[in-house]
C-alpha cells in the first residue's frame, strides 16, 4: 500500500487551517488510490495541538520530534524527512501548503526525492486517470493545466483556500508516532528571533467574515464607516494595496499577491475595483459581495452578489440592518 504525506503547517502552538484543507484532499486521494494518509508534523508539537488535529481522519500522525526543528529551517526539515523515508519508505504523494515558509523548501524537497514540484495549485479536477491540477501564472492572466506522470513521488503544494476545512472528514483518532532523529544536515541558517506584527481583531487568514475596503473610500477619515460594519458583523478588516500604501491601514490588512491569501466564508468588498493583484488573494472566498458605483468594475465578474451604488449609501443601510438582526438574535 502506498503512502500520502501531508506536511503540516504548525506554528505558535497550532495547526494552520490550510493543513486541514490539504488533509481533506488527501482523504479524497486515498479513496481513489487506496494509499494511507500520514500527517507529518515538522518539529516538536505540544499534546493539545496534536489532540486538536487528531479528530480528523488519517492513518497516522508522525511528529519529527527533534530540537533542530523547533524553529523550522528547510535543510533540517528535508534531512529529517529523508531519514523518515529511509526508515519507513518513500511516499507516493507529498502534499504541502504554498506559503512563504515553504517557497524555497518545496523545490529543495522535490530535488531530494526526485519529484517534479507542482506548486501554487488553486484547483483540482478529476478524470479516469486521476487528478488534474491547475495553477494561475502572471497574476491570473493565464491558467496552467498539469497532470503528473510516472511513478512518483508527486509533490504538490496548494494555495490556502483551494479546499474547504469543512470537507475534511473526522475520524476516531489516528496513531501518533514521534520520530526522534537529529537531522544529518542543518544548513547555514541560524535562527535568531521571530518578530510578529501586532494584530488587532481576527487574523485575516483564519477569519470567517472579511470586510475589505479599497480606494473608493476616498479618505482615511471614512474608514470608520467600514470599521463599524466590520465590528457589527464580527468580521476582520481587510484592504486593497492602495489603502496600505497610503498609510491608512497597517500591512497585515492587505489582501492580494503582495499581501495575504484569504478564503473566508463571506467576503464583502467595499469600494474595491478588483485589480488582478487583489483578486488573486480573495477569489476563493465562499461568498463574495461587491459594492461599487462603477458597474464595469472587474470585481463584479467574481462576485456572487453585486451592488452598483454609492458605498456611502449602502454601508450605513447594511450597518442598520445588521444591528436590527443582532437585536432580534438572528446575527
Amino acid at each position: 500500500m502506498g503512502v500520502i504525506w501531508v506536511l503540516a503547517d504548525y506554528r505558535n502552538g497550532k495547526f494552520l487551517p490550510a493543513t486541514i484543507e490539504n488533509l481533506a484532499f488527501a482523504q479524497v486521494l486515498k479513496d481513489r488510490t487506496g494509499h494511507a494518509v500520514h500527517l507529518i508534523v515538522p518539529g516538536p508539537a505540544d499534546d493539545a495541538a496534536l489532540e486538536s488535529i487528531r479528530g480528523y481522519e488519517a492513518d497516522a500522525i508522525i511528529v519529527l520530534d527533534t530540537d533542530a526543528l523547533t524553529h523550522f529551517t528547510p535543510t533540517a526539515a528535508i534531512s529529517a524527512l529523508n531519514a523518515l523515508a529511509e526508515t519507513e519508505g518513500r511516499p507516493d504523494w507529498i502534499l504541502l501548503v504554498h506559503t512563504h515558509r515553504y517557497y524555497d523548501f518545496n523545490p529543495r524537497l522535490a530535488v531530494r526525492f526526485g519529484a517534479e514540484p507542482l506548486t501554487g495549485i488553486t484547483r483540482v479536477d478529476w478524470n479516469d486517470e486521476g487528478p488534474v491540477f491547475f495553477k494561475e501564472v502572471f497574476y491570473g492572466k493565464f491558467v496552467v493545466r498539469m497532470k503528473p506522470s510516472g511513478q512518483g513521488p508527486f509533490l504538490v503544494s496548494f494555495q490556502p483556500g483551494t479546499f474547504s476545512v469543512d470537507d475534511a472528514r473526522t475520524g476516531t483518532g489516528p496513531e501518533i508516532r514521534r520520530f526522534s532523529i537529529a537531522p544529518s544536515e542543518t544548513g547555514r541558517r541560524t535562527y535568531i528571533a521571530t518578530h510578529a506584527p501586532e494584530r488587532k481583531g481576527v487574523d485575516l487568514t483564519t477569519a470567517d467574515i472579511i470586510v475589505a475596503v479599497g480606494r473608493g473610500i476616498g479618505k482615511k477619515e471614512n474608514l470608520a464607516l467600514v470599521e463599524e460594519l466590520a465590528d457589527v458583523l464580527g468580521a476582520a478588516l481587510g484592504s486593497s494595496r492602495p489603502i496600505v500604501d497610503a498609510g491608512w491601514l497597517p500591512y497585515e490588512h492587505q489582501i492580494g499577491s503582495s499581501g495575504v491569501i484569504v478564503s473566508p466564508k463571506l467576503y464583502i468588498g467595499i469600494g474595491i475595483s478588483g485589480a488582478m493583484q487583489h483578486t488573486v488573494g480573495m477569489k476563493n472566498s465562499k461568498v463574495i459581495v461587491a459594492i461599487n458605483k462603477d458597474r464595469e468594475a472587474p470585481i463584479f465578474k467574481l462576485a456572487h452578489y453585486g451592488i452598483v451604488e454609492d458605498l456611502f449609501k449602502v454601508v450605513p443601510a447594511l450597518i442598520k440592518k445588521a444591528k436590527e438582526l443582532k437585536e432580534q438574535g438572528m446575527l
